[in-house]
């Protein structure tokens, strides 16, 4: 789970009955979440975790053991993120303003789904096992999102080289990107994905844009 989660769907697809924490399922309106830092009390005692090579992690190829054994860095799943919601008009007025993360296991933050009139500015995520910031609309066309003064330092590390990108999008109508710093370490050594066809697709780049 994540460390700020609205309301929405469990599955990504809203394909079953049920929701997250218990809610209704239908978007939030009018969020904000401001001046916090996540995942950092544990951070010091773990730091030298992030990124280690565990004997066994990567047989990626055949899926035996792809990035299966936990790592040991206690963080959330991901910092912040909006589900996909059950309601047309979707997530509407989200502001996050000066959030900082230590680490996260799969994405920084992920807005997915119909969101409208978001803002994220002033924020700092470092060690993800994903994307550091993400915009999933799929098929739903978010409009009028906002990234704004965002750090993203080293995507994809919490699970070493094989992905992460530190600005990706999957399906919008209208999104701004501004003042955004990438600060992210490449690899020599990457890991290849059993559909690569023997070719390797580890990513850092800074921004990816997808379809839905």
């Amino acid at each position: 789970g994540a460390a700020f989660e609205t309301k929405g769907c469990a599955t990504n697809d809203c394909s079953s009955d049920v929701n997250n924490g218990g809610s209704d399922g239908r978007g939030s309106v009018h969020v904000t979440i401001e001046n916090v830092r996540l995942n950092d009390y544990y951070f010091d005692q773990d730091k030298k975790k992030v990124g280690a090579p565990i004997d066994g992690n990567t047989q990626c190829e055949d899926y035996q053991c792809c990035f299966c054994k936990p790592n040991g860095v206690r963080s959330t799943q991901v910092g912040i993120w909006i589900p996909e919601s059950r309601n047309h008009r979707g997530t509407r007025h989200f502001f996050a303003n000066n959030v900082v993360s230590r680490s996260n296991q799969a994405d920084g933050i992920n807005l997915h789904g119909k969101v409208m009139n978001a803002t994220v500015q002033n924020t700092h995520f470092s060690n993800t096992g994903d994307d550091t910031y993400a915009l999933w609309g799929a098929n739903s066309a978010p409009t009028g999102v906002t990234f704004k003064n965002g750090v993203a330092v080293s995507p994809g590390i919490m699970r070493p080289n094989w992905y992460g990108v530190c600005v990706a999008t999957y399906g919008l109508k209208e999104v701004v990107f501004d003042g955004i710093t990438c600060r992210s370490p490449t690899s020599a050594t990457a890991i290849i994905p059993p559909w690569g066809g023997g070719q390797s697709f580890y990513s850092t780049s800074m921004f990816v844009f997808y379809t839905s």
